[in-house]
């Protein structure tokens, strides 16, 4: 009614107004009340009441807590390093901006060594700051029965989240915004088992979850992980994957299901295998991919002077993608290849703006001992038009894929 909109939302969530297109997007993040069961004063209670707090890095000990209150915002990141039973959780925000990226900074801890996953947490620093690894919001290294709940974390200059080598993680109703540096990723699993993600908004200028297989930790699987009931918008990159890095023995067991993905870059639901593990068992299922007329092309902004000048034509991003690639990137120390088999697409929404043209997945294996087999299809709808065949539905193949099925 004239320049005031009004609606109501029917619960806890995170909601998106776009009055004016892209760039002055409205972010609404509705939560429930909560106290989280902490008190300021407990021992193991690190609080960060309202106002503007500058701790720079914290880490943790087994069985400390970080609060960060809802009308607080905090200039540092938190790290948990060979420790059990920690916690960062409340509504407010963990600033990233603090951080400056430079050539001589490393975006992740990986190790040639391959003995990361057996570190403790003395060591593991010891291998931060002679790699110089930047920080970016959360990292949970080598830990057991970690959580983190509720937080915003904000403009960060690598990884925002990374639960590296983990067994027992928590991600519940984080938001990651303000993420305008490349390689700003929201959720980085490496080697990880018994991962919740539930409930997030991830806005990132990459991609936005990922599961990676890093050289260090590539002694462990990636399994037992599911990511739900999630919000995605991907500026960059791909906007829930697996990859691209893949060292590891498998990945198995992970599930992406009720997502609404509602802007995407090059793909959206995404495997990318470069390295060795055996990728299997693995299901997307009841998805929403929007796909808008007002798609943006994709430009590195390399400071904040520099003006958005779109190259022509836009690229509108892959919906379902997976690829087997003999780059011989991310591992230097044992390159080789793996497969990908036993995958399903279940109750996936392509939800196609009038004008754009239809998105096709693709599927395309390296060779025959590095091949794509066994993938379902099962309920591809465009704006409600269920697919009948692989044909209709524009799928391309090359001839290293086997037993592609669509119904």
């Amino acid at each position: 009614r004239g320049n005031t909109a009004r609606f109501t939302v029917d619960g806890p969530g995170a909601y998106t107004v776009e009055a004016d297109g892209f760039h002055r997007a409205l972010h609404l993040f509705v939560d429930p009340p909560r106290d989280f069961g902490v008190r300021e004063g407990d021992e193991n209670v690190i609080w960060f009441g309202p106002g503007v707090h500058r701790p720079g890095v914290v880490l943790l000990k087994s069985g400390q807590t970080v609060y960060v209150d809802r009308d607080a915002v905090v200039y540092g990141a938190f790290a948990a390093l060979d420790c059990e039973n920690v916690r960062v959780c409340g509504y407010g925000v963990i600033d990233g901006s603090w951080e400056n990226r430079t050539t001589g900074d490393y975006l992740l801890l990986n190790d040639e060594e391959r003995v990361l996953h057996r570190l403790d947490g003395a060591a593991l620093m010891e291998k931060l700051r002679k790699k110089r690894v930047l920080w970016g919001g959360v990292r949970f290294l080598n830990c057991r029965n970690a959580r983190m709940e509720g937080p915003i974390v904000r403009d960060t200059a690598t990884f925002a989240v990374i639960p590296a080598g983990c067994d027992g993680v928590l991600i519940d109703r984080v938001k990651t915004i303000g993420m305008w540096r490349y390689n700003s990723d929201g959720i980085d699993i490496f080697n990880s088992c018994h991962v919740v993600i539930r409930g997030c908004f991830l806005r990132d200028f990459d991609d936005c979850v990922v599961i990676k297989g890093i050289v260090g930790w590539d002694a462990r699987n990636n399994e037992g992980i599911s990511v739900e009931d999630s919000v995605i918008w991907c500026d960059w990159g791909r906007a829930l994957e697996i990859g691209a890095e893949t060292c590891a023995p498998e990945y198995r067991d992970i599930v992406f299901r009720n997502c609404d993905v509602i802007h995407g870059s090059t793909v959206n639901l995404d495997i990318q295998h470069h390295n060795h593990a055996l990728i299997h068992d693995i299901l997307f299922e009841d998805i929403r991919v929007e796909y808008t007329r007002y798609q943006l092309s994709d430009v590195y902004q390399h400071d904040m002077t520099a003006p958005y000048a779109p190259p022509e034509p836009v690229r509108h991003p892959v919906p379902l993608g997976i690829y087997v690639i003999n780059s011989g990137l991310f591992n230097d120390v044992d390159y080789r290849n793996g497969r990908v088999k036993d995958i399903v697409f279940r109750d996936i929404q392509l939800l196609v703006d009038e004008g754009v043209p239809r998105p096709a997945p693709a599927f395309k294996g390296l060779d025959e001992a590095h091949d794509i087999r066994h993938v379902l299809i099962d309920n591809l709808t465009v704006n409600g038009r269920r697919m009948g065949s692989l044909e209709e539905a524009g799928v391309e193949r090359n001839e290293f894929t086997e037993d592609i099925a669509l119904r």
